[in-house]
C-alpha cells in the first residue's frame, strides 16, 4: 500500500477557475484551464506541455466568487503530468500574490481585491 506523504507548503492551494496561456521561449503560446493556484504557483490543465525546467511566461485570468482577475508572471515548469503542467512563479508580484492568498483563504477580501484589480486594468485608476 502506498503510504500517503504529508506536505507542508508555504501557501495555501485552491480549486480554481479560469484560463492560463503559457509564453515558451521559442514564441509558441500554449493553452490551458487552471486546475489549482497557490501564491508560490500553479497546476494547468493542457494538452500540450513543456519539459520540466523551461521558463515560461504565463497570463492568467482567474474566476470565481462573482469576481475575476488577471496577471502575468514568470515561471518555471516543475512537474509535467497526464494532462497537467505544474509552475512554480518565478517574480509574481505582491499584490497578485495576496489576491490568491485571499481566494485560497476563502476570504471575502478576495472579492474586493478582485474589483480593485479589474477596475485598474480596465480603467487605469484606482476605484474607490
Amino acid at each position: 500500500m502506498k503510504e500517503k506523504r504529508s506536505e507542508k507548503r508555504a501557501h495555501r492551494r485552491c480549486n480554481a477557475q479560469g484560463r492560463v496561456e503559457l509564453r515558451l521561449k521559442s514564441g509558441v503560446i500554449l493553452e490551458g484551464e487552471i486546475d489549482n493556484v497557490s501564491a508560490n504557483g500553479i497546476l494547468v490543465q493542457a494538452f500540450h506541455s513543456p519539459p520540466v525546467g523551461n521558463p515560461v511566461g504565463l497570463n492568467v485570468c482567474i474566476t470565481g466568487s462573482g469576481a475575476s482577475f488577471t496577471f502575468r508572471s514568470n515561471g518555471k515548469v516543475v512537474r509535467v503530468g497526464e494532462g497537467t503542467v505544474a509552475i512554480t512563479f518565478t517574480d509574481l508580484a505582491p499584490e497578485d500574490a495576496e489576491k490568491i492568498e485571499a481566494l485560497a483563504e476563502g476570504n471575502a477580501l478576495w472579492t474586493s481585491l478582485a474589483v480593485a484589480a479589474d477596475a485598474v486594468a480596465v480603467h487605469g485608476v484606482p476605484h474607490s
